[in-house]
């Protein structure tokens, strides 16, 4: 008897065509199968317990291998089991597949769950890895604790829920906190919510409140809902008294702010348009003045994130070679102009109408052509009224591509109005975009703009 771990999509195959091939670093037996599947699991691109089943099956030895003894053979007809890894993904396989089939429920479940928990860590130490890469920074915490430790520490508290009586740090509250209702929608309102977090950690461990009492920081003046997070934040420090809480309240403030900020431009549901590039911005400038604390800020932001939610925005980062395109954004500068998705989805529209303009470049063809032809017909006639007829010809064509390009261009109109601004569209910050670029909310002026771009 012989083990192996196979992919969903290498069972469907396995299923459809009756055998598939696995390499032999993949075959166990029984007395090392739990040492196997852990060192195995690990390694691969496991996701959650339904990618992957436990096959235990036979096989002959002489005849399983391929010519060069490095790939098995392996058949459906001597499946024996197929193991399911958690009871989800027992009843997913169930549904899922053959119902003929009898999938097992795996038993070392605690395995598959102690496998779960290193593969979320890994994740989040590649989420922070990324963004070292990406800044170009050595990231690491600031609790003096291995990565492992800390990042399981913060997890685990993640899960009992925000503001939980247990918590003994600022940042234990400020990596689980849930920010849903603010008393402020602009960027107040971030450092608004760290200093309330202070307060209530400050209450929580019976410290002197140093945030109220002798001082506190005034928030929600109406001029502060026009400023931007780095004054804000500016302003605030500069106003601190000095005692010796001063160096412990300023760190607070500068990595709490700039996580809950981070966090909210990449929320996936509330980002706009261009997030990762205000993000990168917003760590480029908090960096040149707030160094330090600006590196710890990102190792909670990896954390939070993780690789999965980061890759996408880190390969277009890299530039990476199998990638068509990219412009990628500079970090520090604005790159608003050179990638602006106006821009972008205008050259997509382009290409998108290429068959339009080719069949108005066919139409004004046949017109010369027709042109031509009832041209050399009027020759016979031409000395009779050579300026009456010559005037009637030009008369008579030019209307007639100015009809068909007219009907064209309403076409046109018509396409791109839908496209772009339909109600409900869920483009709606492009639809800004647009007519924020040509100043005008007039249908015909602002088509007519878009116009030379997608027709000349």
């Amino acid at each position: 008897m012989k083990y192996t771990i196979i992919s969903r999509e290498e069972l469907i195959k396995l299923i459809k065509f009756g055998t598939i091939y696995q390499s032999i670093n993949y075959i166990f037996d029984e007395k090392n199968k739990d040492l196997k599947i852990e060192e195995l699991l690990k390694a691969l691109p496991y996701d959650d317990e339904l990618g992957f089943v436990i096959v235990k099956f036979t096989y002959n030895e002489s005849s399983a291998f391929d010519s060069i003894k490095t790939l098995i053979e392996l058949d459906i007809k001597d499946i024996i089991n197929i193991f399911c890894l958690s009871n989800q993904a027992l009843e997913f396989y169930k549904t899922k597949f053959n119902p003929n089939i009898k999938f097992k429920l795996f038993e070392n479940l605690k395995l598959i769950e102690n496998i779960n928990k290193y593969k979320v860590i890994e994740d989040k130490k590649k989420g922070v890895k990324a963004l070292a890469e990406i800044f170009k920074l050595e990231l690491k915490n600031n609790q003096g604790k291995l990565d492992e430790e800390y990042i399981q520490e913060l997890l685990n508290y993640k899960e009992i829920g925000y503001l939980n009586q247990d918590f003994r740090s600022f940042y234990h509250d400020i990596f689980c906190y849930e920010r849903k209702n603010s008393f402020f929608k602009e960027d107040v309102g971030f450092l608004s919510d760290v200093t309330a977090l202070n307060k209530m950690q400050d209450i929580r461990t019976n410290k002197e409140i140093f945030l109220s009492g002798n001082f506190d920081i005034k928030l929600g003046n109406p001029s502060d809902k026009d400023k931007k997070i780095k004054e804000l934040v500016d302003n605030t420090l500069n106003k601190l008294p000095d005692n010796e809480k001063k160096d412990e309240l300023i760190k607070k403030i500068l990595i709490g702010t700039i996580f809950l900020k981070s966090k909210s431009l990449l929320d996936s549901e509330k980002r706009e348009i261009n997030y990762w590039d205000e993000f990168l911005n917003l760590i480029h400038e908090f960096k040149n003045d707030y160094f330090e604390e600006t590196k710890i800020a990102l190792w909670y932001i990896g954390v939070f994130l993780g690789y999965k939610y980061l890759y996408d925005d880190y390969y277009k980062q890299l530039d990476l070679n199998i990638f068509q395109e990219n412009n990628v954004s500079k970090i520090g500068e604005s790159i608003v102009e050179e990638t602006s998705p106006l821009e972008l989805e205008l050259e997509k529209m382009v290409k998108e109408n290429k068959e339009l303009k080719e069949k108005v470049q066919v139409l004004e063809k046949q017109l010369e052509s027709n042109e031509n032809y009832e041209s050399k017909n009027s020759e016979e006639t031409q000395a009779l009224n050579h300026e009456q007829t010559s005037s009637q010809e030009d008369d008579k064509n030019s209307s007639s591509v100015n009809n068909i390009k007219e009907f064209l261009n309403k076409l046109a109109i018509e396409s791109l109005w839908e496209l772009y601004f339909r109600p409900n569209s869920h483009k709606l910050k492009l639809q800004k975009d647009i007519k924020d670029k040509y100043n005008t909310d007039n249908k015909e002026e602002l088509i007519e703009k878009i116009l030379t771009i997608s027709l000349l």
